[in-house]
C-alpha cells in the first residue's frame, strides 16, 4: 500500500525492503507515466538473489 502511495506522484519508482524472522520481502513500483518495467527489475534481483516473486510492469513484489 505504500508503494502505491507513494507511486501516485509523476516520474517516481520505487523500492521497499522489510526483513522481518531472516525474510526479506521486496517490492518494486513505478507511477502511471514511467515506462521502467519493475518486472523485469526484480526478475534480474531475483536471478542475481534468488527468492521468488513476480509481477506486473508497474508493480512486483518478492520474498526469500
Amino acid at each position: 500500500m505504500l508503494a502505491v502511495k507513494i507511486c501516485a506522484r509523476p516520474s517516481v519508482v520505487a523500492l521497499l525492503a522489510d526483513e522481518t524472522d531472516g525474510q526479506l520481502r521486496v517490492v518494486f513500483a513505478r507511477s502511471v507515466d514511467s515506462t521502467v518495467d519493475v518486472a523485469a527489475i526484480l526478475k534480474k534481483t531475483l536471478d542475481r538473489f534468488g527468492g521468488r516473486g513476480g509481477g506486473r510492469p508497474n508493480l512486483a513484489q518478492a520474498e526469500g
